[in-house]
């Protein structure tokens, strides 16, 4: 194995096709730390990133959250097909063989949010997928800390992934953060649409530091501090 360091980006690297990857600027310092430390501990190839420049991609406040999309492109870029983006507010509490087992199997992974789409979408998404607000009442939200797997290898998955960058360079991550979830919305509708799978909630990740409500849990989510 080798590794690969610079002040910004810090990596972890095995050369095979699957990786961890996420990106979090100084405000996420603490958790970036956290989540190198925990990838370290478990053995886990990584790719994080402290700066949307790293990746080419715009300000946050310009288009929010753009950065996963543009993240997750440049590791396919270079090769990865097996992809898990987690916020930097995550850790891992244990190796993440059953989660590369998922995509293996199902070429994607995403967790229930507990939420229905049409709680966290603005009217211009709505729109622009053609669908109501009635409709979307009825679709679930992915979300828990920004988990998201994709195998690039099942079509439907890479679709998923094209589908949401054109979303996003449409402009259609762009809303209030009081009524519309950004990527996770684009991401949710599209999911659905896609008929792609979506795990029960607190199965994979979980919030807090308490102990884990199952032995399924792999990631705790605590935020930024």
């Amino acid at each position: 194995m080798k590794s690969q360091k610079n002040e910004k980006v810090k990596r972890y690297i095995d050369y095979m096709s699957q990786i961890l990857v996420s990106l979090g600027n100084s405000r996420y310092e603490n958790g970036r730390r956290r989540l190198i430390s925990s990838c370290y501990q478990f053995n886990q190839p990584f790719a994080i990133f402290s700066d949307e420049s790293e990746v080419g991609a715009p300000n946050h406040f310009s288009n929010p959250y753009a950065f996963k999309v543009y993240t997750i492109r440049k590791l396919w870029e270079e090769g990865y097909t097996k992809i898990i983006w987690v916020d930097c507010s995550v850790f891992l509490i244990k190796p993440l063989d059953a989660l590369w087992k998922i995509l293996d199997e199902q070429g994607f992974l995403a967790q229930e949010a507990g939420y229905w789409l049409g709680q966290w979408c603005n009217d211009t998404t709505l729109n622009y997928f053609g669908i109501t607000r009635e409709e979307a009442n009825s679709i679930q939200m992915y979300g828990n800390a920004g988990l998201l797997g994709i195998n690039f290898d099942f079509p439907k998955s890479k679709e998923f992934f094209l589908r949401w960058e054109k979303a996003m360079e449409d402009g259609m991550f762009l809303g209030s953060w009081g009524d519309h979830r950004h990527d996770m919305s684009c991401g949710s509708f599209i999911r659905h649409d896609l008929d792609l799978p979506l795990q029960p909630g607190d199965e994979i990740l979980q919030y807090g530091y308490h102990e884990p409500r199952n032995e399924k849990i792999h990631f705790k989510a605590v935020g930024i501090n």
